[in-house]
C-alpha cells in the first residue's frame, strides 16, 4: 500500500524486489509492483464494508509506473472476501 501525492491509496502486489547498489553510497531498495485499479472515479474497484476495504484483486492499474520506493510502501495483506467473492 502506498499513499501517492494525490491522497489516493495503492494498493498491489510485490513482483520483484529491486537493490540499486552504488559505488560511494547506500543502497536504494524498489519494489515492483502490480497495482489494483482503485481508482476513486471507478467504485465498484473498491468496497468498504463493516471497517474492512475489499480491492478486487482481478484489475490493474499504473501498467507503466510499477515501481515504488520501499520507504514509501506499507505492508498490507489480502484475503479472498467471501462475501464479494474471490478477486
Amino acid at each position: 500500500m502506498v499513499v501517492g501525492k494525490d491522497n489516493v491509496t495503492y494498493y498491489g502486489i510485490v513482483v520483484v524486489v529491486i537493490e540499486l547498489l552504488y559505488p560511494a553510497g547506500m543502497p536504494i531498495v524498489l519494489f515492483k509492483c502490480r497495482w489494483f485499479n482503485t481508482d476513486p472515479n471507478f467504485p465498484r474497484n473498491t468496497k468498504m464494508d463493516h471497517g474492512l476495504l475489499s480491492v478486487n484483486t482481478s484489475t490493474s492499474w499504473y501498467e507503466h509506473a510499477p515501481f515504488v520506493l520501499v520507504i514509501q510502501a506499507k505492508q498490507v495483506f489480502y484475503l479472498d472476501d467471501s462475501k464479494a467473492g474471490g478477486g
